[in-house]
């Protein structure tokens, strides 16, 4: 398991500890940034074929992609910033390694004796982004459903991982070094971590949203479905 989970959160120079700054260290949730972008392909998806009432979601869309784009390019300049700060530090290094080891040792004990399997999420994952199109609407949803069995499994253990008393502690310890010398490199650190925040809140609303109207019409869809079946039913004796 330890080998598949190093492979599945990539951990390396800039793996488990750009996570960890930005999103455990700052408060933010990079995860839910490539779900909102997910949830919006699929809304986009839909929308193909969709009503007259759904073809208002299209600027709302583009809205929602907008904010998700600057807040994937703020994403990826804290984690140059970061990287900067780390290759002119060599302490931080140090214990950013120590960390990663650490943080990697108490999720593999959470995750012993589960179903989960990264290697096949990671499968499951690449397979639906480059092969959805040639895939019946039944393969799509059975690979989802998987995935998705796994993912509770593996976000639970990450979060009981991330709540550890001493993953924490040692966390606190590295936060205010990693932040300073971050802001050495550039100024605007606190400002753009702020930015973020606020992208990353707003996203995760909409994204909440997204999901809850698509329960509606799911629901909708589903009662005009029965009308129709019991409309149907004197035509059929």
């Amino acid at each position: 398991m330890h080998s598949r989970t190093a492979r599945f959160l990539r951990i390396s120079k800039n793996g488990l500890f750009g996570i960890l700054v930005l999103a455990m260290v700052f408060g933010l949730a990079p995860a839910s940034l490539a779900e909102s972008s997910q949830a919006d392909k699929s809304a986009q998806g839909q929308g193909k074929g969709a009503s007259k009432a759904q073809s208002k979601q299209q600027s709302k869309r583009k809205e929602l992609m907008a904010k998700y784009e600057r807040a994937q390019k703020l994403h990826k300049e804290l984690k140059s910033i970061q990287q900067k700060a780390i290759e002119n530090n060599p302490d931080l290094k140090k214990k950013r390694d120590s960390l990663n080891q650490f943080m990697q040792s108490v999720l593999d004990k959470k995750l012993q004796g589960s179903s989960v399997d990264t290697e096949r999420m990671k499968a499951i994952s690449q397979k639906l982004k480059s092969g959805s199109s040639n895939m019946t609407k039944t393969e799509k949803q059975d690979l989802i459903t998987e995935y998705r069995g796994m993912a509770k499994k593996y976000q639970k253990a990450r979060q009981e991982m991330m709540q550890d008393k001493e993953v924490k502690q040692r966390n606190k310890s590295l936060r205010d070094e990693m932040l300073e010398a971050m802001k050495k490199e550039n100024p605007e650190v606190e400002s753009m971590l702020q930015e973020l925040r606020t992208l990353e809140a707003s996203l995760r609303q909409e994204r909440m949203k997204m999901k809850q109207q698509q329960m509606r019409q799911q629901q909708q869809q589903k009662m005009q479905q029965q009308k129709k079946k019991m409309m149907d039913q004197p035509e059929s004796q």
